[in-house]
């Protein structure tokens, strides 16, 4: 397994660090050499943002967490990372038989998690079919708003692409080239 630590506009300590790997290591052992953690720490307004990424067998689960100390912000997102995995378990395993979820959901399985694997199914309701408009990113980002999205889906005039303009927190924009 792979795990990266690193700071934005924040030095990660020696003791972040160590608790940190402390915490990984408990995951480490269910996990294959070709999975991945990731923990970013950010500094904003005298809270710590932690935002830790899980790739396993192609999958990506990400938490976010925001309080005043770094360590108690990775514990609250890896807590909340547990919960997500728990959560997803009987929805991820029907669909994709991978020996590295198993032993990750199998660790994780206690009494109090029995309640979560009992989730409703969910389907998928409706289905859509549109065309593809050829636009640039402000016409996309104009177009967006008109509808109220939060996301819209358009042919990149430029590179002859379809490019995904989407909202994201703080009011900022981003844009998703997809390659094919």
């Amino acid at each position: 397994m792979k795990f990266n630590l690193q700071g934005i506009n924040v030095k990660i300590s020696e003791r972040i660090k160590e608790h940190a790997t402390k915490k990984i290591n408990k995951l480490e052992r269910n996990l294959a050499a070709q999975d991945q953690v990731e923990a970013k720490f950010s500094a904003v307004n005298n809270s710590v943002i932690c935002e830790l990424t899980l790739k396993v067998d192609g999958y990506f689960y990400r938490t976010t967490a925001n309080v005043n100390d770094a360590t108690v912000a990775f514990d609250q997102a890896l807590d909340l990372m547990e919960r997500k995995l728990r959560k997803h378990k009987t929805r991820i395993l029907k669909h994709h038989h991978s020996e590295s979820l198993k032993r990750l959901y199998d660790e994780l399985q206690d009494g109090s998690a029995a309640a979560e694997d009992q989730e409703t199914v969910q389907k998928i309701t409706k289905h859509k079919r549109f065309n593809i408009a050829v636009m640039d990113e402000e016409e996309a980002l104009l177009q967006m708003q008109l509808l109220g999205h939060s996301f819209f889906l358009y042919l990149n005039g430029e590179t002859g692409k379809v490019n995904v303009i989407y909202a994201r927190k703080a009011g900022e924009y981003g844009v998703m080239e997809l390659e094919y």
